[in-house]
């Protein structure tokens, strides 16, 4: 009787494992969810659905650059971008790690970049990895820091 009331406990607590879910489970979704949009606007050139990602005081840090400081210098950063290239952007999400009121988001991108104002139609190759610092508001999950750099070898990048 002993040996069956151990079995049935290991039973139950086996089968009650299947059904945890992470506290941050839906914070995790959340934080996707506003990555995945991020770089769908980007792809589309949708200024004030970029910009309405970003915390006020956030941050860009892009290659070989100043760190881009507020929004309005965030607006002025991608206005330039999308006068002047097509981004077409793969996102791959390598990680995401969320606490209570932070969440980190690695991964990759690659896609090309069309230029709009050259005439020969140059096109530019995208392979970066970034790193985006994100911030719970009462309002939901805003972007505050955003870093990222080529995947392409030093030699290889000179090639572009």
């Amino acid at each position: 009787m002993q040996r069956l009331s151990v079995v049935i406990f290991v039973m139950m607590a086996v089968a009650s494992c299947r059904h945890f879910v992470s506290p941050y489970q839906k914070d995790r979704e959340r934080v996707k969810e506003l990555v995945d949009t991020f770089f769908a606007a980007v792809n589309r050139s949708d200024l004030p659905k970029v910009l309405s990602l970003y915390e006020q005081d956030a941050e860009l840090f892009p290659p070989g650059r100043s760190a881009i400081s507020g929004k309005a210098a965030i607006d002025n950063s991608y206005r330039q971008l999308f006068l002047n290239a097509q981004p077409m952007i793969t996102n791959t999400i390598t990680e995401i790690t969320v606490g209570d009121l932070w969440a980190v988001v690695t991964g990759n991108n690659t896609g090309t970049a069309k230029q709009l104002r050259d005439s020969t139609s140059t096109t530019t190759n995208v392979y970066n990895k970034y790193m985006i610092l994100i911030q719970k508001r009462e309002s939901g999950w805003m972007i505050r820091k955003m870093i990222w750099n080529s995947n392409l070898s030093k030699s290889s990048s000179e090639l572009f």
